[in-house]
């Protein structure tokens, strides 16, 4: 029975400690070209906002580069390409202070680098609207 109190205490401790070491870490926003809702570029700016943030993890539909797939230093803003083709792309960055992790923000953004798609362009006389002279 001993061994089992010890346990739950230590438990508990070790609980209390890794809320005590996250501290004043409070991840807040996490916003992908400025909250647009669809981008024509791969390459798109982060904005992350947190407080008492040491470090960051990008991951999501993101090419690995110098600031994805890996802990790198907190900053407020980063510039990230999308991985290839159209569609809708998630980011997802993860902060930490210390050993304290924080829960992951997302966001998403569609990428469309096609645009709309336009018919072929026809003349009309000016004289006879209904005159197709193309």
């Amino acid at each position: 029975m001993k061994g089992k109190t010890i346990s739950a205490v230590i438990s508990a401790l070790l609980i209390l400690g890794s809320a005590l070491a996250m501290g004043a870490l409070k991840p807040e926003e996490l916003v992908i070209e400025g909250g647009a809702e669809m981008t024509a570029s791969r390459s798109v700016t982060l904005s992350i906002s947190a407080v008492d943030a040491e470090e960051m993890f990008i991951s999501g539909d993101v090419e690995e580069g110098d600031l994805t797939f890996k802990w790198v230093k907190f900053s407020p803003t980063a510039r990230v390409t999308l991985t290839e083709g159209d569609g809708l792309k998630q980011v997802s960055v993860k902060l930490r202070k210390g050993e304290a992790e924080a829960p992951p923000m997302t966001d998403t953004i569609v990428l469309d680098m096609v645009g709309p798609i336009a018919g072929p362009a026809r003349a009309y006389d000016s004289t006879d609207p209904t005159d197709d002279d193309g």
